[in-house]
């Protein structure tokens, strides 16, 4: 059985596919339904941004 600090950033996957997996681990100990857990893991509303950094070789990606 997994526990919370098992399950870690991989290579591919999204933050947010992650904190979904974490959210169905502990769903399970809750008891919660899979409907409660389909309604908590999707988001109403994203906000998604780019914030420009300069490196120290003055590039700026």
């Amino acid at each position: 059985m997994l526990n919370l600090l098992q399950i870690q950033a991989q290579e591919g996957i999204s933050l947010y596919d992650e904190q979904v997996k974490k959210l169905r681990y502990v769903a399970s100990f809750l008891g919660l339904d899979d409907n409660a857990v389909e309604v908590l893991s999707t988001p109403e509303r994203v906000v998604q941004v780019k914030v420009p950094v300069r490196f120290s070789d003055g590039s700026v990606r």
